[in-house]
């Protein structure tokens, strides 16, 4: 509401505004892992992801390639048994961003 000098009152119009929505890693799963890491990942639009795991030295150990779609998504690194007991980075990888977690694994 805008008041006048004289006491008159005016309204303006109401302008919505639209926050734009963006993606984000909600959970990598389970933690510590063993065989299997799930990325729950929230996305924006529907877009191509990477998801590569690096050991703690930062080699790549695997990876894999999804189509992710707008809205929640469940994206799998599986076969991990084999690895050997340390710290690893699950890097997700989207055309204009990058998401990096750190992931453990046990025997």
């Amino acid at each position: 509401q805008i008041m006048d000098l004289s006491g008159g009152a005016a309204y303006s119009n109401i302008i919505s505004i639209n926050t734009p929505e963006v993606s984000s890693v909600v959970e990598v799963a389970p933690n510590p892992f063993h065989d299997v890491i799930t990325v729950k990942l929230s996305l924006a639009t529907q877009e191509k992801v990477s998801i590569r795991l690096l050991d703690s030295k930062g080699a790549l150990v695997q990876t894999a390639d999804f189509a992710g779609v707008r809205g929640l998504n469940l994206l799998t690194l599986k076969n991990l048994s084999t690895l050997p007991v340390s710290v690893y980075f699950v890097q997700i990888v989207l055309a204009d961003q990058t998401f990096v977690r750190k992931a453990f694994n046990r025997r």
